[in-house]
């Protein structure tokens, strides 16, 4: 459970530092599609889920053992 928290913590982390470039690379990659602006915001706020999610669970299963 630790090691699956710790794995939520980091996708969220690098989620929320590379969004603005993930968001920039999709719009390159197919002409075709264009993203809203908010969509980098979007990735943003899912990652910061990530990261609560992962500390909710950390923290769970550490009261759990006690």
């Amino acid at each position: 459970m630790i090691i699956i928290g710790i794995g939520l913590i980091l996708y969220g982390y690098f989620s929320f530092k590379y969004s603005d470039r993930w968001a920039t690379n999709a719009n390159k990659h197919k002409s075709g599609t264009r993203f809203p602006e908010w969509f980098s915001l979007l990735i943003k706020s899912g990652a910061v889920l990530f990261i609560i999610t992962g500390i909710l669970l950390i923290v769970s299963y550490l009261l759990v053992l006690k």
